[in-house]
This record gives C-alpha cells, sequence and structure tokens, in this order.
C-alpha cells in the first residue's frame, strides 16, 4: 500500500468509493430507511470516548439513493487515530443492514468542524457537559 492510499484510507478516502466488501443475507433485501442506518451507526463505538458516533454527533449526513447508502461523519479531530477504524466499523455495519449489490460510502468531512453542541443529551449528560 502506498503512503497515499494509507492516507485515503486512514482520512476517509477523500470521497473516493470504498471497495465493495462481500455482504451475508439476502440480495434482494430492501434499502435500508434513514433511521435503518442511523440505528446501525449506534452500533459503532468511538474507542477513546466509548460512546456511539451518533450519539456524539459525529454523523453529519445520512443520504439513500437508488445505488447506495452514503454517509458523512467526521471526527473530534483531524489528528484523531481512530479515523481508519471508525469509518471501517461504520461501512460494516450499514452493510450489514444494505442490500448486497447496494454501493456503501462512509466519508470524512471537516466541514463544520465537530464541537461539543452536537452531542445528544445522553452524550452531554455522560460527559458531564451542560453549556449549549
Amino acid at each position: 500500500m502506498s503512503i497515499v492510499d494509507a492516507l485515503k484510507r486512514l482520512f476517509g478516502g477523500g470521497g473516493a468509493p470504498a471497495p465493495r466488501e462481500p455482504a451475508s443475507g439476502p440480495a434482494d433485501r430492501p434499502m435500508p430507511t434513514e433511521d435503518d442506518v442511523r440505528d446501525a451507526l449506534m452500533t459503532v463505538m468511538d474507542p477513546e470516548a466509548g460512546m456511539n458516533i451518533v450519539d456524539l454527533g459525529l454523523v453529519y449526513g445520512i443520504e439513500l439513493k437508488p445505488d447506495g447508502v452514503y454517509v458523512d461523519v467526521t471526527m473530534t479531530s483531524p489528528a484523531c487515530p481512530a479515523t481508519g477504524q471508525v469509518v471501517d466499523e461504520a461501512r460494516a455495519a450499514i452493510r450489514r443492514i444494505a442490500p448486497r449489490d447496494a454501493r456503501v460510502m462512509v466519508n470524512v468531512v471537516w466541514d463544520p468542524p465537530w464541537t461539543p453542541e452536537r452531542m445528544s443529551d445522553l452524550a452531554r449528560t455522560t460527559f458531564g457537559w451542560t453549556g449549549r
């Protein structure tokens, strides 16, 4: 793997489609809803925070298209060492609920920057952050 490929993998690939991974389950499984995708992403834990990426406010967007599921996520910092792991786990979580032939794209974005205001009430309470 080249250094460019390693950096793309670490920082979400800059929008390039991820290789399609084999999926388990039936090929005729319906396209998930946005709520289904959000629920699947709630199983993806930020290893440093010990909380799911949805409650942490790291999921910026979910778009369902005829050919697949496209998700924008961010990290709390561009220097986050867990970026690749989170992206891989998010892709796998979506892959488990998506049709076999669906494209699953998880893109890391940095704009707008993440702030604690994006966290759910549960996350704010857990971390003792009371501001808005």
